[in-house]
This record gives structure tokens, C-alpha cells and sequence, in this order.
């Protein structure tokens, strides 16, 4: 049990012990942990909970899920990311995205915001340089 940083207290009986004089090494032994995860194909179809990182959009979590399974098939397909400002990789990228979430069974969404997935496709072929990311994180960190 920690009491202080650099001190500790034992919760055994230590009446058998000799008496403490001074000094002493203690060597912290942590116990493994086993953890099971699903496998990846098991995760794609059957996620579980999302992590919330923004508490105003409850509902973008799984919506996101399924636009980057439509992503990478439309990568699969077509050779290549959707292309920014392309309404005709924009529809393709969407009808994709509703034909996976029709296929979803008990994961389906009710509802489809096709706003965000146009935002979605049309963002996926950008390239952020290291700067910019940078800069963006300390601007985040200072807004916080």
C-alpha cells in the first residue's frame, strides 16, 4: 500500500521479523496480466463500444466505423482514394458506405448523415504536412 512517493506499508504480520535498522532495497514484482482481444474481422463486424472523445456527437462513432470499412473497399475497387471536390466519387464513396451499413444486420444505422460521409470522402485523399499537425496540436493544448 503507497503511503507517501517514496514510502510504502506492509500489510502483513511482521511480529516474526527482526527489528528494521535502517536502509533496504525493495524490488517492485509486477504479476503478468493475460488480455484477450478480438480478432481484427471479429472487431470490424462486431466493434462493441465506441470511445467518445466528443460528447456532442454521441451518434458519429459508429457512423465513422462504417465510413472507413466504405474507404478502404472503395480503395480496393477503384485503385485509389476519393478525390477531392469529385461529386462522382463522393456518390460512389456514399452508396458504398449504405450498401456495407445495409448489409450490417444487428450494427445498422438508423439513420445516415450524408453531410459527414461527403465531408469524409472529400478529406481522404488530403495529406496534412508534419507542421501543420504539429501546430494544430499546440493550439489544441493551449485551447484546453
Amino acid at each position: 500500500k503507497n503511503c507517501r512517493p517514496y514510502s510504502f506499508l506492509l500489510e502483513e504480520d511482521t511480529s516474526r521479523f527482526a527489528a528494521y535498522q535502517r536502509g533496504g532495497i525493495v524490488t517492485q514484482a509486477k504479476q503478468p496480466k493475460v488480455l484477450h482481444f478480438k480478432s481484427l474481422k471479429e472487431a470490424i463486424v462486431n466493434p462493441g463500444e465506441f470511445l467518445l472523445s466528443d460528447f456532442s456527437k454521441f451518434d458519429h462513432p459508429p457512423l465513422l466505423h462504417m465510413a472507413f470499412q466504405a474507404l478502404d473497399l472503395f480503395n480496393a475497387e477503384f485503385g485509389h482514394l476519393p478525390v477531392l471536390a469529385s461529386d462522382g466519387d463522393t456518390r460512389k464513396f456514399i452508396c458504398l458506405a449504405k450498401s456495407i451499413n445495409d448489409r450490417a444486420g444487428k450494427q445498422k444505422l438508423e439513420n445516415i448523415d450524408e453531410n459527414i460521409l461527403k465531408h469524409f470522402a472529400s478529406g481522404a485523399c488530403a495529406v496534412l504536412n508534419p507542421m501543420a499537425a504539429m501546430l494544430g496540436g499546440i493550439v489544441g493544448q493551449e485551447v484546453v
